[in-house]
């Protein structure tokens, strides 16, 4: 709120006119008449908040010699509009005639602090964007990495792999075969999901070497999926079984694991059983690290941009970098 006393008694009307056509220049003012402001605002709000808040932004009262300026600050450049049209309705009234003169506001916001940028890592819309790629692409890749089962189910239930070793195939040319086949067969779908990365603009990952360490993530996170199906596959003799079964196990240790990590780490605060914990998902469970990785690509990027700020982040930047979170892509 902002008041002005000008001129003489007797001028309320004259301001309230010099206020509403500098207002119509900018927008549709509504002329309340002598009703309460407050209360014709409280009115529309009861009717409709969302008209509210998108229709009224800036009012004012003229009261005998005072004008005051109201403002909505569900807009955050509410207050500077109404001070600036107070000032040109003030302005108005005080030089007769002449409507040509008026003040222009310039807003020119400071940087944000570091402090407000480092919060802004963890609420912003890219946040929102690496989860739901983290989430997609790896369940995506998990479908595809689970398919390899099947070639190995079958050859063992129909003894067309016992025909092979038979035959004289080394045991270990024939899963190291199978592995090179699969491997490349994994390549191509994770080459294919670095080019739609680059084509639709994903800012979390679109740069360069972002999208190369996205890339090779999901290439290693092949190697360490496709043995992880094939010990797994020696369970089951019913390919479709096998497939199911493991997609399941491997989804859901992607998918549950991590909320669970997240909730021990909130109530214990990085306790030693709580490390040992996460130790272990990360050396036994393919789909938990492929998760991470990809995720915290993401964030490492957000925080080297925040760190490429001014100086006033220096600091920010080096307990972002002493933060055992922000290390575990490296793992």
């Amino acid at each position: 709120m902002c008041e002005y006393a000008v001129g003489s008694a007797h001028v309320s009307q004259r301001l309230a006119d010099s206020y509403s056509a500098v207002a119509d220049i900018h927008g549709r003012p509504v002329d309340v008449g002598y009703s309460d402001v407050d209360n014709y605002l409280l009115h529309v709000a009861n009717q409709s908040l969302t008209d509210y808040r998108r229709r009224y932004f800036v009012a004012a009262t003229a009261n005998g010699t005072k004008l005051t300026g109201h403002f909505n600050n569900f807009a955050l450049h509410s207050i500077a509009v109404s001070l600036s049209l107070a000032d040109n309705a003030v302005l108005r009234y005080a030089v007769h005639g002449s409507g040509n003169c008026l003040i222009r506001t310039i807003n020119h916001p400071l940087p944000r602090t570091g402090n407000t940028l480092s919060n802004s890592v963890a609420t912003t819309l890219t946040t929102v964007v690496i989860l739901l790629f983290e989430t997609l692409v790896c369940l995506g890749m998990t479908f595809l990495a689970c398919t390899f089962v099947l070639f190995v189910v079958v050859q063992h239930a129909n003894n067309a792999k016992h025909c092979q070793f038979v035959s004289g195939v080394d045991a270990a040319v024939y899963w190291l075969a199978a592995l090179a086949w699969d491997l490349v067969t994994l390549a191509v779908p994770s080459a294919l999901v670095v080019v739609v990365v680059v084509a639709f603009q994903i800012d979390a990952y679109v740069e360069w070497p972002v999208c190369g360490c996205l890339y090779l993530a999901l290439v290693l996170y092949g190697w360490s999926v496709i043995p992880f199906v094939y010990v797994l596959s020696f369970a089951y003799k019913v390919a479709s079984t096998a497939y199911s079964h493991i997609v399941t196990i491997v989804f859901y240790s992607g998918m549950l694991l991590p909320m669970v990590l997240l909730l021990l780490l909130q109530a214990f605060n990085k306790d030693i059983v709580v490390e040992v914990i996460e130790y272990l998902f990360y050396f036994t469970l393919p789909y938990f690290c492929c998760s991470q990785a990809v995720k915290d690509v993401g964030r490492m990027h957000q925080i080297s941009s925040i760190c490429s700020q001014p100086d006033d982040v220096l600091a920010l930047c080096e307990l972002l970098g002493g933060n055992s979170q922000t290390t575990d892509v490296g793992r």
